[in-house]
């Protein structure tokens, strides 16, 4: 599969980013990067400009029908950390951005890559969820993304249209802007950085499943070159469960802080949010022979790095 020119939604956010780097760096692809208003101008670590458009606008469909790419990657997502808070909003850029993505490809016979989450599981009985488990989001993000594979399948069996769909579990790294909302990494790192307490949203025995965010990038690109991937859904993450609670001893130890010092608060979990979220790759692992290149200690690491070069500060990482 080769393409000349190729959309991707989300560009300025951590995924998005990262595979616009990837694609790049091919002298064969031509990019164009889209984030809404407000983002920045250049996409991080690249010199692709930003297309300022809302996915939801209808300007979005008049710019992609001017420049005519041969696949979209639709990274773009209100945070799923802010669904319940802001429903409206998560429905209008999740669901009606996400259509008029899809209705565009649809129509300019356009490959799409739908970056969907494992946030469809929910609360599944799997120490693995594969991607054959039967969805039960307990957000209006996860219900969302659900109903949008479902958008994709109608379509294809319409019109023919080209779709593989992702499911991310747990993403970190450095393209994370510091946040209390979106992405358990970048939670506790941006309180670890801020002082010596923690709070947590749920039990600290949660199991998730970590994947650096170079990882997951190079896997999407290769999944959007992948013909044998076209009109199936695959898992992206590690395989390896990890606990909360380890994920905050981790932190510390790779920022050199005492965890006898750190005052950590468990308070009532979020809704929605499952005990555990694992990935079962084996799907992936046969069309691809992926294996992460970074394991978490490394990953974290290279994250904690750049969070503290981004803020000026000097600390001693060993």
């Amino acid at each position: 599969m080769m393409y000349e020119r190729i959309a991707v939604t989300g560009a300025a956010g951590l995924i998005g980013s990262a595979v616009v780097r990837y694609l790049s760096q091919s002298n064969n692809v031509e990019v164009i990067a889209f984030d809404s208003p407000g983002a920045q101008d250049l996409v991080p670590g690249s010199q692709v400009l930003i297309e300022h458009v809302d996915v939801a606008d209808p300007k979005m469909v008049e710019i992609l029908e001017s420049i005519q790419p041969q696949a979209v990657v639709h990274a773009a997502a209100h945070p799923g950390g802010k669904s319940l808070r802001e429903p409206i909003e998560d429905v209008r850029v999740n669901a009606l951005g996400s259509m008029q993505i899809f209705n565009w490809c649809e129509k300019a016979r356009s490959h799409v890559v739908f970056l969907s989450s494992s946030s469809v599981y929910g609360e599944q009985t799997e120490n693995k969820i594969p991607e054959t488990a039967i969805p039960k989001p307990g957000t209006i993000y996860g219900a969302c993304k659900v109903a949008c594979e479902q958008w994709l399948r109608v379509f294809e069996n319409g019109s023919g249209l080209s779709w593989t769909v992702l499911r991310p579990f747990a993403t970190y790294g450095p393209g994370h802007r510091p946040s209390l909302d979106q992405g358990i990494v970048n939670i506790l790192l941006t309180q670890l950085l801020n002082g010596d307490r923690i709070t947590v949203k749920g039990s600290l025995m949660r199991r998730r499943d970590l994947t650096y965010v170079e990882d997951m990038a190079s896997t999407i690109v290769q999944m959007l070159f992948c013909k044998a991937a076209i009109g199936r859904v695959f898992n992206i993450g590690s395989g390896v469960a990890v606990t909360i609670n380890d994920i905050i001893k981790l932190l510390c130890d790779a920022l050199n802080k005492p965890i006898s010092g750190i005052k950590i608060i468990e308070e009532a979990g979020t809704v929605g949010d499952s005990f555990s979220n694992v990935a079962d790759i084996s799907q992936i692992k046969k069309i691809l022979n992926f294996k992460p290149k970074f394991g978490l200690e490394a990953g974290l690491k290279e994250l904690i790095e750049q969070r503290i070069v981004s803020k000026g500060k000097a600390i001693d990482l060993q």
